[in-house]
């Protein structure tokens, strides 16, 4: 037994108060005269016994009664084990990530972590809790009960080494017995397990887990061109084999555009190809429903319409093939001799292309970077007898690599860089067998992370930075088979597109987007992204009549957004979560975990915490003696 105010078993000491009170009581008699006592000799020697035992009594039950009052003050208890008399400081860790979305008992496994915590909190001290995004300080009022009931799914999400050093400075300076309790679903990351033993507190693991495991996402999306007609291709994923037959739905706005019923025939994944009629699709979403997460049940997408985009090709030589890629009408498509170049027509042009020019004068070169400069695009195939000095200096104002030595063998192409931009949504898949182009002569560049098209032995054929391109060698008939490849079509259309909008169909939530406009902007003017429940200003710079806009950390909610400028608005751009999330792919924690669910652990908790007090006894126990000396006062003679 221990005692919460131990200073005050000082007051036992005047326990013997009462005893000198009884034992040394002194009492004045008065005499009485009677003429015979013979016959009150019985009764007088009755009445000093009566009169001794009721002092006695009085006495003990005194003594009783005013310790059970000075223990009762000292307020003793028993506690169930040696942790319960412990100070204790507790980091709640509770993930709100995006797959805490999936269903448990009775609601989201979120929402049933937020309610079984509420009442556990609520008389709790030093207890510091936080999400992926947020924190929330435990104190009297019911603000944070609120704050708990009304969180909101986050796309960030902390790696468990940061939820450690997260907790570590608020245990910072506490000398306590501090616990970190981490209540997540614990979906896998960089590791199949989490080190809880290299910190300097507890840490207990709540392994979240819902009802079902089957989970169907609209994983991504990509647009797809074929005989003059776009489609939508589109790939939805279940987290587990499944037979099920799922609804798909594509709407522009509150206009319903396409409708398909996949089944899955017991695959993880499904396919769908759907046309789109209109040149544009400014708030375009593909949409189904399901009994698990519900952010990757909507992908949204927008299409801009393309700008005319003006395409000046300065010839050396042949250019049959750009002009089969660059139809009439959708580009405005320019060829003009080298001989016969008008350096104004550089200026009024989106998109230029160098085919087989052998020499470069100054004055073109000057005019290139210029362009260059103010956002346009350029690509530079070199000739079929071309020396590496009628272009270096002009690579080298590109930021592009110049060539090196010149190899008179045939190479083979065979490396495609996919996460390249110019490549970026036009394989659905690595390929990796096709026809492989052939290269006669080339020169040697060196550029790995700017590689769009690579060589057999690892050198590149086609390297793009920031809207300029080269070729390591001549594509002309004589030189290469590259005019025959379906490499060709995909490449130089994506450069022209580039070099208008490139504003993609979606970006992700989370990771770093670039994407450019055009826009003659004031030097006052400022493009803003305006959505349904986010507007912000984004990182951009302006380059002639060309703004290149990054994102990164917002916005932070999935939909389509407006650029704007002032009250124009000038294009279209969506975002979406990542769908990572979406495997529902878990630890397996049996190890390290002995709890189940919140509501296991602080059970267990309150088990090893509880703490039995004996003031309310000792406070009945001396309204019972009080009652006992009345008695005693009353009936004993």
């Amino acid at each position: 037994m221990l005692f919460r105010r131990p200073e005050l078993l000082y007051f036992l000491f005047a326990l013997i108060i009462p005893i000198i009170v009884h034992l040394f009581q002194l009492r004045k008699f008065k005499k009485e005269r009677f003429s015979n006592v013979a016959f009150l000799q019985q009764i007088v020697v009755k009445s000093r016994k009566s009169s001794t035992i009721k002092k006695w009594l009085l006495l003990f039950t005194r003594l009783l009664l005013l310790a059970a009052l000075i223990l009762a003050f000292a307020q003793p208890f028993i506690p169930a084990t040696e942790k319960a008399t412990q100070t204790k400081a507790t980091a709640i860790y509770l993930d709100n990530s995006l797959s805490m979305q999936m269903p448990g008992e009775n609601m989201s496994l979120l929402k049933e972590a937020a309610q079984q915590l509420i009442p556990e909190l609520k008389n709790a001290d030093q207890t510091y809790v936080f999400t992926n995004d947020d924190q929330i300080n435990i104190s009297n009022d019911t603000d944070w009960q609120n704050q708990l009931l009304e969180l909101e799914y986050s796309a960030n999400q902390l790696s468990y080494e940061a939820i450690k050093i997260k907790a570590g400075e608020f245990f910072s300076g506490k000398n306590n017995e501090n616990q970190l309790i981490m209540i997540s679903d614990f979906q896998k990351k960089t590791s199949d397990s989490i080190a809880i033993d290299d910190a300097s507190f507890a840490i207990q693991l709540i392994p979240l887990r819902p009802e079902s495991n089957e989970n169907f996402s609209v994983e991504k999306a990509r647009l797809s061109e074929n005989e003059n007609q776009k489609n939508l291709e589109i790939l939805v994923r279940s987290s587990i084999n499944t037979d099920q037959k799922l609804s798909l739905t594509v709407s522009n706005g509150q206009e319903l555009v396409a409708k398909k019923t996949l089944n899955f025939d017991d695959n993880q994944m499904q396919r769908a190809q759907l046309p789109l009629t209109d040149e544009a699709y400014y708030n375009g979403m593909v949409s189904i429903k399901d009994e698990g997460l519900e952010y990757d049940n909507k992908l949204y997408f927008s299409v801009n319409p393309l700008p005319e985009i003006k395409i000046l090709s300065i010839n050396q030589s042949e250019d049959a093939f750009l002009k089969r890629i660059f139809r009439e009408d959708d580009f405005d498509y320019q060829a003009v001799d080298i001989n016969q170049l008008n350096l104004a027509d550089l200026q009024e042009s989106d998109f230029i292309i160098l085919n087989g020019v052998q020499s470069i004068s100054n004055a073109l070169r000057d005019q290139l970077i210029k362009s260059k400069n103010k956002g346009k695009s350029i690509c530079v195939i070199p000739g079929l007898n071309q020396s590496k000095e009628a272009y270096n200096d002009l690579l080298k104002a590109l930021n592009l690599p110049v060539f090196k030595a010149k190899f008179d063998v045939e190479k083979t192409i065979t490396t495609i860089n996919f996460k390249h931009p110019l490549l970026k949504n036009v394989f659905t898949k690595a390929v990796k067998n096709f026809e492989y182009p052939k290269v006669n002569h080339s020169f040697t560049l060196n550029a790995t992370s700017k590689k769009v098209l690579g060589f057999l032995d690892g050198s590149a054929f086609l390297v793009g930075y920031q809207q300029a391109f080269v070729f390591s060698g001549s594509i002309a008939k004589a030189n290469s088979n590259f005019q025959s490849s379906p490499l060709i079509v995909p490449i130089f259309y994506n450069m022209a597109i580039q070099s208008a909008n490139n504003l993609p169909i979606y970006q992700e939530i989370g990771k770093k987007s670039t994407y450019s406009i055009k826009a003659n902007l004031g030097n006052d003017d400022i493009l803003r992204l305006i959505g349904d429940n986010e507007n912000f200003i984004p990182r951009q710079q302006s380059t002639g009549d060309k703004t290149r806009i990054e994102t990164r950390d917002f916005p932070s909610k999935a939909g389509t957004y407006s650029i704007v400028n002032q009250k124009d608005t000038l294009g279209y751009v969506s975002y979406n979560f990542t769908r990572d999330e979406s495997r529902l792919d878990y630890l397996n924690l049996s190890n390290q975990s002995e709890f189940a669910s919140t509501q296991s652990y602080f059970d267990y908790q309150a088990s090893i915490n509880n703490i039995v007090e004996l003031w309310k006894w000792l406070l009945i126990f001396a309204l019972v003696l009080l009652i006992v000396e009345l008695l005693i006062l009353k009936y004993v003679k």
